[in-house]
């Protein structure tokens, strides 16, 4: 695992392998880093919880997922205390504060992002519902407008019929299409390898249609989930949070490698779900909570991935214009989909 985060801070640094202090590395930077990546570590209530939750949620009607996955994390928000959307400020990361200590130590230049840009941002949509289904080509037209692409993340099950039509459309375009999962199951990656295999498989022989990344159904990642999509050929993954109201984020905002398995993890920094349904945000506060995130991650030349859901766009378009309009006018910003992150990276790797 060490030699793995070693590379990626190597990478993050914009400096050879062989330049970092290991000994700094290995005292602070491995066990720090260790402890962040320990995706396995969430409790056997929650796990448990999210299969029981899941077996209501198979036999209610569509509208009342959404509702009822609500009331589910308004009742976590009552037993934690991480603070208001989890969202302290990027710089107070204990990850970023070691790599920030690092590249003044070692004088390192930080990466150099595509067109010599400072930071990058990367938008994902996650297509849970028929309405989200039904807007996805209206939100395309808009980010065209402002000269931007996406990704797209689709449910192959997910009371919307998938068209490879649509698909084609989005990368003719310049989007990119991801996987969502089968059905919108919130305890996939607590399953069984064999279950979470073959619904992976199910889900991309119905979709026929080549995709490289995936983001899990109410980001329930594992060590188990990304064993099997490494095995399925999966370029990376999109499923492990930077930071969260109902558990320790890890506080990371840049893409790596995941220790032991070589598919890459992307974290993502925030999620429209969780500024207006968990924390009931108007458009004037959640647009200035993004944007700070964003400033933060850029400041330290980071990757800033936020997730936003098409049936929550639908009623939030000022919002996502103001939105798009912000991040369209900072010109430090490299703005790609995730996939154009991941083929970059992959170039600079095989570069030296």
């Amino acid at each position: 695992m060490g030699d793995t985060i070693i590379e990626s801070m190597a990478l993050w640094l914009g400096i050879p392998l062989e330049k970092i202090e290991k000994d700094i590395m290995h005292q602070r930077g491995i066990a720090l880093l260790k402890k962040r990546l320990d995706i396995d570590s969430r409790s056997i209530l929650e796990r448990q919880a999210r299969k029981l939750v899941q077996i209501i949620l198979n036999s209610a009607p569509t509208q009342a997922h959404y509702i009822l996955t609500g009331i589910l994390k308004k009742i976590l928000l009552v037993k934690c205390s991480i603070g208001k959307t989890g969202c302290r400020d990027v710089r107070d990361w204990d990850v970023i504060k070691l790599y920030q200590e690092l590249k003044s130590n070692l004088n390192a230049p930080g990466i150099e992002w595509a067109g010599g840009k400072k930071g990058v941002v990367c938008i994902t949509h996650d297509v849970d519902f028929i309405e989200g289904y039904d807007f996805v080509e209206e939100l395309v037209e808009l980010e065209k407008e402002y000269s931007i692409r996406s990704t797209y993340n689709f449910l192959v099950k997910g009371r919307y019929r998938c068209e490879r039509g649509l698909f084609q459309y989005l990368v003719d375009n310049g989007f990119e299409v991801g996987l969502h999962g089968y059905t919108h199951d919130i305890a996939l990656s607590y399953r069984s390898p064999s279950i979470i295999k073959r619904d992976i498989e199910k889900a991309l022989s119905e979709m026929d249609f080549r995709v490289m990344g995936f983001r899990t159904p109410a980001l329930s990642i594992s060590k188990n989930l990304l064993t099997v999509l490494k095995e399925l050929n999966f370029k990376y993954d999109s499923s492990l949070a930077s930071t969260s109201s109902y558990w320790q984020g890890v506080e990371i905002c840049f893409p790596f490698r995941y220790p032991g398995l070589e598919i890459w993890e992307v974290p993502l920094c925030l999620q429209d779900s969780t500024m207006f349904r968990d924390h009931s945000l108007n458009d004037e506060d959640a647009l200035q909570l993004v944007k700070n995130m964003i400033d933060g991650i850029i400041d330290v030349g980071g990757v800033a991935a936020i997730n936003l859901h098409p049936c929550i766009l639908k009623k939030r378009m000022n919002f996502y214009q103001k939105l798009l309009s912000y991040i369209k006018d900072q010109h430090k910003i490299w703005i790609t989909p995730v996939i154009g992150l991941i083929e970059f990276l992959e170039r600079r790797i095989d570069e030296g």
